[in-house]
C-alpha cells in the first residue's frame, strides 16, 4: 500500500466516521421534530377541547381558571410550533451537511481505489520489467 493510497484511505475513513455521526445527529433531530409536532398537535387538540368548556362556566373563579388555562395552552402551543420550525430549519442544514460529507466520502474512496490500482499496476510493471530483464540475459 503506497503512502498516497494509505492517505486517501485514512481520509475516506475519517469522512465515513463523520458521515455516521452526522447521520445519527440527523436521525435524532428528525425524532425531536416529530415529537415536537406531536406535542403541538396534542396541545392544539386540548386547546380546542377547552374552548368549548368556557360556555359551561358557572362561577367567576372557574371563568378565571379556564381563561388562565387557555392562555397558558396557547402560549405553549406557540412555543412548541416555534421549536418545530427551528428544528425543521436545523434539520435542513444538517441534511445539506450530510450530502456534502457523502460526496466527499465518495470522492476520497474513488481516489483511494484509483491510487491502490495505480500502485498495483506500477508494482506489476516493475515485476514484469525485472522478469523481462532477467529473461533477456
Amino acid at each position: 500500500m503506497s503512502t498516497q493510497d494509505r492517505l486517501y484511505h485514512l481520509m475516506a475513513q475519517r469522512e465515513k466516521l463523520r458521515l455516521s455521526s452526522t447521520s445519527a445527529k440527523l436521525r435524532t433531530m428528525r425524532e425531536d421534530h416529530e415529537n415536537t409536532q406531536n406535542a403541538a398537535h396534542k396541545i392544539s387538540s386540548l386547546l380546542q377541547e377547552k374552548k368549548g368548556d368556557i360556555n359551561q362556566v358557572s362561577h367567576p373563579a372557574q371563568l378565571q381558571a379556564t381563561h388562565w388555562f387557555g392562555t397558558e395552552l396557547a402560549a405553549q402551543l406557540d412555543i412548541t410550533r416555534n421549536r418545530a420550525e427551528m428544528l425543521a430549519g436545523q434539520q435542513d442544514g444538517v441534511q445539506r451537511e450530510l450530502s456534502q460529507i457523502e460526496t466527499r466520502f465518495d470522492m476520497l474512496s474513488d481516489r483511494a481505489t484509483t491510487a491502490r490500482r495505480q500502485a498495483a499496476q506500477d508494482k506489476q510493471d516493475r515485476a514484469d520489467e525485472q522478469n523481462g530483464g532477467t529473461r533477456r540475459r
